[in-house]
């Protein structure tokens, strides 16, 4: 399984992906492009576990892109770091 997402923790999403498809973590990849800077939801694989499952139903890639209200729908906060 190959999954490009924009994350900063590709080896907890490598094991988040493994953990939800009973994968070994070696037959998982996990490509970070590069993007600038962190703002909010790329710390867990929840996008990139959505994105799999529909490319398993689909047999093909797919692109997978949450809305803003989604993001933070579903993602937590944490308060502001110096």
């Amino acid at each position: 399984m190959t999954v490009w997402t924009g994350t900063q923790v590709p080896f907890g999403v490598k094991g988040e992906l493994a953990e939800a498809f009973g994968l070994p973590q070696d037959k998982v990849r996990v490509i970070v492009p590069d993007t600038g800077s962190g703002y909010g939801g790329k710390h867990t694989g929840e996008c990139s576990i959505e994105a799999a499952r529909l490319a398993k139903s689909a047999g093909k890639p797919v692109k997978l892109v949450w809305t803003r209200e989604e993001e933070f729908t579903w993602a937590y906060f944490q308060p502001a770091r110096a």
